[in-house]
């Protein structure tokens, strides 16, 4: 291109909106792993002092729900859905990539270990693996002999939905929420806010969820007597 100023003249008002949605893309990727890296370096801290920072989150939320043993109730949920969104999330992405990966390799694909490492990413960020590996089936169905790639097929199929039965037996286990509820929080959260939001997403849901019952739950009249009579 000999003439860049008429080309960018010419065809400016036509890449300016890309461009600008490329760099609002990239900005937020950016914001959102800066984010990601910044709560592991807070979380790195709490584990360090993590007795101690128990013990103020207990203090707080007794004070703030008025109720030491609700408080230490709200810390204990807290845990849980946290590890169990991490079990239920990234092990399940970890163990969903593992199968994906093992036909990869078998079939001796030159870009397994991308494929790989993609697959695990999709399944973090909840998107159906089979969106990535039915094109893969197809490539090896027109390339491979039949017999492997037929084994390669109903190989990468089962991997490729086990999640479908993986996520419901380890990401509600052993919480007191819901599996719908923390699913909910997962792909809200993930969507909200990216990789922290896969986290802070079903943390919210299943305290919110938890309080709502109690509310629920507790005789009208013991909410009456616990409210102060007004002033005279």
């Amino acid at each position: 291109m000999t003439n860049v100023p008429a080309a960018l003249a010419k065809y400016g008002p036509t890449l300016r909106e890309p461009a600008a949605w490329l760099v609002s893309f990239a900005a937020g990727l950016a914001a959102s792993e800066l984010s990601f890296v910044l709560s592991f370096a807070i979380a790195a801290v709490l584990v360090a002092y993590g007795e101690g920072a128990a013990e103020f989150a207990r203090r707080l939320l007794a004070r703030v729900t008025g109720s030491r043993a609700r408080g230490v109730h709200l810390v204990a949920l807290t845990t849980a859905t946290i590890r169990g969104v991490a079990l239920g999330v990234i092990g399940v992405a970890v163990i969903q990539s593992l199968l994906v990966g093992i036909g990869f390799f078998a079939i001796g694909l030159a870009a397994a270990g991308l494929l790989t490492l993609a697959t695990l990413l999709l399944g973090i960020v909840q998107v159906p693996a089979t969106l990535l590996t039915l094109p893969v089936i197809g490539y090896v169905l027109l390339t491979e002999a039949t017999t492997p790639a037929i084994i390669f097929t109903i190989w990468t199929l089962v991997a490729g939905l086990s999640d479908n039965f993986l996520k419901p037996m380890m990401l509600g286990r052993g919480l007191e929420a819901p599996m719908p509820v923390i699913l909910i929080g997962v792909i809200g959260g993930m969507l909200a806010d990216g990789l922290l939001g896969l986290f802070v997403g079903p943390v919210l849901l299943a305290v919110g969820y938890m309080l709502l019952m109690e509310w629920l739950l507790q005789d009208p009249v013991e909410v009456r007597q616990q409210v102060p009579p007004p002033p005279a």
